[in-house]
């Protein structure tokens, strides 16, 4: 189940005393990924030139990004995203949104959120109450 869906919620966390590489290659080899297809997933989300440094001492937006790194990082073909750009600054989220939209054709997304720039990403939106 873990290489068919990657999962994003403020609840999960990584780990802090482990650098933001250490916690990337852990949830790469677990789901069967490279260390350099890794390194370029956090490139692309730019924490490449942060890697070295321990995860406690990221900002609340770092550490959203590399959740979404872990969560994207195996290439599923579900994401369930709760609150994705929950402290991201204006650069995460472009980064965030530029993402989902280049993946949305050929994944199942399932957006749990507040946000009308995500709501506005959706291809169906469902209101609960």
């Amino acid at each position: 189940m873990i290489r068919k869906m990657g999962f994003l919620s403020p609840r999960v966390n990584c780990y802090g005393e482990l650098t933001g590489f250490e916690n990337i290659r852990y949830a790469a080899r677990s789901r069967g990924v490279s260390d350099v297809a890794a390194m370029e997933r956090m490139r692309s989300f730019g924490l490449y030139r942060h890697g070295r440094k321990r995860v406690k001492h990221y900002s609340s937006g770092m550490r959203q990004r590399l959740k979404i790194i872990i969560a994207v990082l195996h290439n599923p073909p579900v994401l369930m995203f709760d609150e994705p750009s929950m402290n991201l600054d204006a650069a995460g989220k472009a980064l965030l949104y530029e993402y989902i939209e280049s993946v949305r054709a050929g994944k199942a997304i399932v957006i749990a959120t507040n946000e009308p720039e995500e709501i506005a990403l959706a291809q169906e939106a469902v209101r609960l109450g």
